[in-house]
């Protein structure tokens, strides 16, 4: 009897396996002469092609595993999504670098680079729907999106989620205000004179977002939490509504939490904020009013 209940939980355990394997793609491809190494995450309740997003990290030399979580969401939706190690992270090749000010118009260059290789390369595969390929980027990578939706026309979409509208030099000001990285009650920080100096900040800038913003043709929706210290949230949108007006980028939009950080978590309670449910009806609305989407 022990041994039939083994042969069963063995063989149990084999077909779970076999199907997260399904469920998974490596996923290989080149910029510069780096390889870089990532994986296709795939919907369980039906054939592709699928449409898909390609994950953008934010700072840190984080693998591809520190954002499964997203993929599985996404997954349940029925997208897939394509997360990759970043360059001299996991199994990617190349070297991992800090970016500053100074360097941040060659590092955002080259990850701008590695992003639309991952496009590129997935425009190729047949589970992935050429015409429904979108980003999805967190914090730094808002910075690098732009880049890429700036530049391919047929690009579905772009979620940014707590990235900045504002150049390097200006976010790093408004974080030094906040004390960002520093224990700091928040009431005790004062919002809005900070939002105003930076607003109205004249130092050196590095890598700046707007040229790039105001080129982008392609639906995109911008997530803020209002207390955020890193990310000058109420800035980017001010600067975002200008873009829009001056540009008539109807398809642009955004949406604020109040009690929201940088991590989208409730300042108050310290629980993270369910934010995707306005995703994905913001995502819904795209699908059956494709060019003219706003959820503000």
């Amino acid at each position: 009897m022990k041994t039939l209940v083994t042969i069963l939980v063995s063989v149990f355990i084999l077909q779970v396996s076999y199907a997260q394997q399904k469920l998974k793609e490596d996923i290989y491809f080149e910029n510069d002469n780096i390889l870089l190494s990532g994986t296709l995450y795939l919907p369980n309740k039906k054939t592709g092609p699928f449409p898909t997003f390609i994950l953008v990290h934010g700072p840190g030399a984080y693998p591809r595993s520190f954002y499964e979580y997203y993929a599985r969401t996404f997954n349940k939706k029925g997208y897939a999504v394509m997360i990759y190690d970043k360059r001299g992270t996991g199994r990617s090749q190349g070297n991992y670098r800090y970016i500053s000010r100074r360097t941040s118009e060659k590092r955002f260059s080259e990850l701008s680079g590695d992003v639309q290789s991952a496009y590129n390369h997935l425009l190729k595969n047949p589970k992935v729907d050429g015409d429904r390929i979108g980003l999805l980027g967190f914090s730094q990578g808002g910075w690098i999106v732009p880049i890429v939706a700036g530049k391919n026309e047929d690009l579905y979409c772009s979620i940014i989620v707590s990235g900045p509208v504002v150049s390097v030099g200006e976010e790093i000001f408004y974080s030094r205000l906040t004390g960002d990285g520093f224990p700091r009650k928040y009431d005790k920080i004062n919002f809005d004179k900070i939002y105003e100096r930076v607003f109205n900040y004249k130092g050196k800038s590095g890598f700046t977002p707007v040229p790039h913003i105001s080129r982008i043709n392609s639906p995109t929706l911008w997530i803020y939490g209002e207390k955020d210290r890193c990310v000058p949230s109420k800035v980017s949108i001010d600067k975002l509504n200008y873009i829009a007006s001056a540009y008539a980028k109807e398809n642009f939009s955004t949406r604020i939490y109040p009690n929201g950080d940088h991590k989208l978590r409730d300042i108050k309670t310290r629980q993270y904020i369910d934010y995707f449910d306005d995703v994905f009806n913001w995502l819904t609305k795209l699908e059956n009013k494709p060019g003219s989407v706003r959820t503000d």
